[in-house]
């Protein structure tokens, strides 16, 4: 059993690690935990060294993950991810006033929901916006909660529903990758490249066997794969040039629009199904409710005008 200092220090490096694999710069997870950027690579050096292991690759001013990195952040994020949930679920239990939580995926909540919650924040000031992000599906009248994201087709009787994104899901990378690896303008070609592949725990979706057998190309055993149980992480990797991942639309639209992805030009799968934003008919809508649930349905209708695939 480690004693209360190692865990304490364990504790802290791993705090360090996380927050600069999420935002890809030591400098900017030493603001975000109000810290020297000194005292950042110190952590990151000593967990390194506690892991034997290499964990971020310096590039100029910023950092992505090695491979080991990435995969210890799957399993740290993981953990922290529990932590909230934990804290949460006590602090929803003590009816904090002014305060509306939210379930929706990691991804979600990295590459579409951050980027834009300083709008909401600005607009709703004396509202405490909570974001519990799972990998399955929550029980959301016996949690206390009152809104989520699901996928599928929208009709769950015990839920009031709007429609988000329709799903539509096509092939994204690093441009590094493409300078690396040469383009990509064929869908067969793609069997040629390092896959980033998505197998969640508690949810099935689209995976790249789903994808190659929609555009009628059969795949042996043969192909490069790096699988995850998170799409954050999958998008993550695909930022750092590890390999081609599957982009849905609404995810990657932003990612796309700044240059971070690219999308060679195949083919764009649609299933038929889509993201919703539920609410528990039996629990009361709330002005805080009503506010979070108006502004993300005007948000993507925003996004949807800067699709341009």
């Amino acid at each position: 059993m480690r004693d209360l200092r190692s865990t304490t220090s364990y504790f802290a490096e791993l705090i360090a690690f996380e927050t600069a694999a999420r935002l890809g710069s030591f400098t900017r997870a030493a603001d975000e935990l109000d810290v020297s950027q000194p005292a950042i690579s110190l952590r990151i050096r000593a967990l390194e060294k506690r892991l034997a292991t290499s964990l971020f690759a310096r590039e100029g001013r910023g950092v992505t993950l090695t491979s080991d990195g990435l995969r210890l952040w799957q399993e740290v994020k993981c953990g922290f991810d529990r932590i909230e949930e934990g804290v949460a679920a006590v602090e929803r239990r003590q009816g904090l006033r002014n305060t509306v939580t939210i379930v929706v995926s990691s991804a979600f909540a990295s590459y579409w929901l951050l980027p834009r919650i300083r709008r909401f924040q600005e607009a709703h000031p004396t509202i405490e916006l909570r974001v519990l992000t799972s990998d399955r599906p929550l029980d959301l009248v016996a949690e206390q909660i009152p809104l989520a994201i699901r996928h599928g087709d929208g009709t769950w009787p015990e839920y009031n529903s709007w429609l988000l994104a329709r799903e539509a899901v096509f092939p994204v990378c690093a441009p590094r990758y493409l300078k690396a690896h040469g383009s990509i303008v064929a869908a067969s070609e793609l069997t040629k490249h390092r896959l980033i592949d998505f197998h969640e725990r508690h949810r099935r979706h689209v995976t790249w066997d789903d994808w190659f057998r929609e555009v009628h190309i059969r795949i042996g055993r043969g192909v490069n794969r790096l699988d995850f149980s998170d799409y954050a992480l999958v998008l993550k990797a695909a930022l750092a040039g590890e390999g081609v991942a599957l982009g849905w639309e609404h995810l990657v639209t932003d990612l796309l629009a700044e240059g971070h992805l690219v999308a060679p030009r195949v083919q764009v799968m649609t299933t038929g199904r889509s993201y919703w934003l539920v609410a528990p008919k039996v629990m009361p809508e709330t002005k805080g409710v009503l506010r979070l649930r108006d502004w993300l349905l005007a948000e993507v209708k925003r996004s949807v005008k800067n699709i341009s695939r």
